[in-house]
């Protein structure tokens, strides 16, 4: 998957006061000041038990700053990838394939994605391949400078990735 950051835009919500924190995404790297928190997602449902709406809200972090907000509703489908294929939209940055109700491994997906074209297009080359001393199998293996893709969901549980 492809990402690309048309254009900038902070609409992001921290709705940690009114809704209650459901499922976060960190996409971690290492960079030339160290280790840099590139992407950040949040998503959120309503505290009463018939709370039915996920909303979701994006920041990506850089030399270029983005962040966008959305939400889902209804049943039938995955409300949080719904959710934050909105959020990523009302950022300005554009997917090249749909993530919208399609599950958590297009999220995950989608939000390295990002990263790559941050990558890519601002941040410059990071120091991963000459700390790790596998510069061939890294590049092959990955295509990506990113290190980690940190999940934490609302009954406490993390996901730890190793994109290496």
């Amino acid at each position: 998957m492809k990402a690309k950051i048309i254009e900038t835009r902070e609409n992001a919500k921290n709705l940690g006061n009114s809704k209650e924190m459901v499922d976060t995404y960190n996409v971690i790297a290492l960079t030339k000041k160290g280790l840099k928190n590139i992407v950040t997602c949040r998503c959120y449902m309503g505290r009463s038990n018939s709370a039915s709406t996920v909303f979701a809200s994006i920041w990506v972090h850089g030399k270029v700053y983005t962040s966008g907000y959305g939400y889902a509703g209804g049943y039938g489908y995955h409300k949080v990838s719904a959710a934050i294929a909105d959020a990523i939209s009302s950022a300005g940055i554009k997917l090249d394939k749909s993530i919208h109700g399609v599950g958590d491994s297009a999220v995950e997906e989608a939000l390295i994605a990002i990263e790559n074209y941050k990558d890519k297009e601002k941040l410059g080359k990071k120091m991963l391949v000459n700390m790790l001393n596998e510069k061939e199998s890294i590049n092959k293996r990955t295509n990506s400078n990113c290190l980690w893709l940190w999940r934490t969901r609302q009954n406490g549980i993390s996901s730890f990735k190793n994109r290496i």
